[in-house]
């Protein structure tokens, strides 16, 4: 029998954390599921386990060994393989609770969205406390993107917590060059014109390690051409996929978002460059390529009256903009989230 959800799991030299995350696979409670891991050329032992793994559990486990091309092209390959209609993404070094993929997809079930999103822990991986629970603000409520696409740059952006439509992943953005980060905002993005509706869940199920060493702790200044490029890519992308001139509005905004306040606080610097000619540098990138982000009508006073403040943190993060205080915005932010340990997602 065919199965309903493919979980994809790209790995890569994971051998220190990835015996709990396929264990946690193994007591999901759906049971129509499979688990497609795609080894991305690991150098260490992760290969040998995915591989006695797989011959323990061949019911529900398969592995895909590819020569190393980044996270990317392992999910893309991962997609390419999924027999099931509904595809999810598992991070090697994560724990989804058992109960997770069963209610994903009865929610998608029983409202017909074309991604449904639950909330989850965010939790330091050394000393195993919670630092937040994210993405409960929208309860269980079930939006349609075709009425009002608003609510779309403030979804987070991992694909970890989320379940999508398989047809919608098959028409998603490709890259010939995939950026090494931000490649999740973008293949999500790509995936918006289509899907009609998202449901949400209230319940957290996934608990998501963050570790230091991460992609995202260690941009470099010279990716930011490299990250230009595919925005760019992927907002004509969208742009071509709908006839909806929201969208350009909800791109720019997303790039606002993720590249404009999120890569600055993870940059590692180029020596001699300081901090705010890099807020200059990026600034003048949105200025050119994404020019909807200054006076977006989804970052007003009057939609976060009427939307329950939904993009409150986002226009309060323009004004800074607007008033050339993005640079000591920044200063703030890295200082605050280093002393107190937390991150304010935006």
């Amino acid at each position: 029998m065919e199965p309903l959800v493919s979980i994809v799991l790209p790995v890569y030299n994971a051998q220190d954390h990835l015996g709990p995350c396929l264990d946690a696979l193994l007591a999901q409670c759906c049971d129509d599921l499979e688990v497609i891991a795609v080894d991305d050329g690991s150098t260490d032992r992760s290969s040998a386990m995915l591989d006695d793994f797989v011959q323990a559990h061949p019911d529900r486990f398969q592995v895909l060994h590819t020569l190393n091309g980044g996270v990317w092209r392992a999910r893309k390959v991962g997609i390419a393989a999924a027999r099931g209609c509904f595809v999810g993404f598992c991070d090697s070094d994560d724990l989804p609770m058992p109960d997770m993929y069963v209610k994903l997809l009865a929610r998608a079930e029983e409202t017909g969205a074309g991604m449904t999103v639950c909330p989850f822990w965010r939790i330091d991986a050394e000393s195993g406390m919670t630092l937040s629970v994210e993405m409960a603000q929208f309860g269980d409520a079930v939006l349609s993107v075709r009425e009002d696409p608003g609510f779309l740059p403030v979804i987070n952006t991992a694909l970890w917590n989320k379940l999508f439509m398989k047809s919608l992943l098959d028409r998603a953005i490709e890259f010939d060059t995939p950026p090494r980060v931000l490649e999740d905002m973008m293949l999500q993005c790509s995936v918006y014109p289509e899907c009609d509706k998202v449901a949400f869940l209230s319940e957290p199920l996934y608990r998501y390690l963050t570790r230091k060493g991460s992609a995202m702790f260690s941009v470099r200044t010279e990716e930011l051409g490299t990250l230009t490029d595919a925005m760019i890519q992927t907002r004509a992308f969208v742009i071509n996929r709908t006839e909806d001139g929201r969208f350009r509005a909800i791109c720019d905004l997303m790039a606002f978002i993720h590249f404009g306040l999120s890569i600055p606080t993870r940059l590692v610097r180029s020596k001699g460059k300081s901090f705010r000619a890099i807020i200059r540098e990026i600034q003048c990138i949105l200025d050119e390529h994404f020019p909807l982000y200054r006076n977006n009508p989804f970052c007003t006073l009057h939609y976060n009256r009427t939307h329950q403040n939904r993009m409150l943190k986002p226009m309060l993060a323009l004004w800074c903009y607007r008033l050339r205080l993005a640079g000591p915005f920044m200063e703030f932010y890295r200082f605050a989230s280093k002393v107190l340990h937390i991150e304010i997602k935006w």
